[in-house]
């Protein structure tokens, strides 16, 4: 990391990058700010997980899933992939 980039964050950032680094958790700065962007990426896609999981849930209730139902599901899928090339 650049010292003006370091040095832009707050003190008290400063100061627990520098501990956790000596702690050996990190070798530099830069694999630190890899870890936190790395896991904010995957707090993301773990919070739009939940979020897909509540709107099915609050969807109503499920349906069983038979031939018929596979072969409709199937067929609207294709369909969509076809309009989506186009």
């Amino acid at each position: 990391m650049t010292p003006a980039l370091l040095s832009s964050l707050p003190k008290t950032l400063q100061d627990q990058l520098r501990e956790l680094m000596e702690q050996g958790h990190y070798k530099n700065e830069l694999e630190a700010i890899e870890a936190a962007v790395q896991a904010q990426i995957v707090r993301n896609e773990e919070q739009w997980i939940k979020n897909k999981i509540d709107s099915s849930l609050a969807s109503g209730p499920s349906v069983p899933m038979d031939d018929a139902l596979g072969k409709r599901l199937t067929a609207e899928g294709l369909r969509r992939a076809k309009n989506r090339k186009k």
